[in-house]
């Protein structure tokens, strides 16, 4: 069960990968490689895995923005909190 949702978000992510690389393979065509079309097909895998590289790290720094957001503010929350307590007891 858990082995098939495994292998289909695998083949999902493939099948993302293969159509961005058929993508960049086309527009090189098309514009910059139309007279080399070697040149599309090696630069258009090279470029999907850059671009998926990117992805990844600007996913990762937006969650570490969070993290550190958050944190933030926890950290306000409980001196806040702590302030109430003591202000109340005195």
């Amino acid at each position: 069960m858990a082995s098939d949702i495994v292998n289909m978000i695998v083949q999902g992510i493939l099948a993302v990968y293969n159509w961005l690389v058929e993508f960049l393979r086309n527009l090189f065509l098309s514009t910059v490689f139309r007279d080399r079309p070697d040149l599309a097909d090696k630069f258009s895998s090279a470029l999907t895995i850059l671009i998926s590289l990117t992805a990844i790290y600007l996913l990762l720094v937006f969650v570490s923005a969070i993290k550190r957001i958050i944190g933030i503010l926890l950290l306000i929350g409980w001196v806040l909190l702590i302030i109430a307590i003591i202000g109340a007891v005195l």
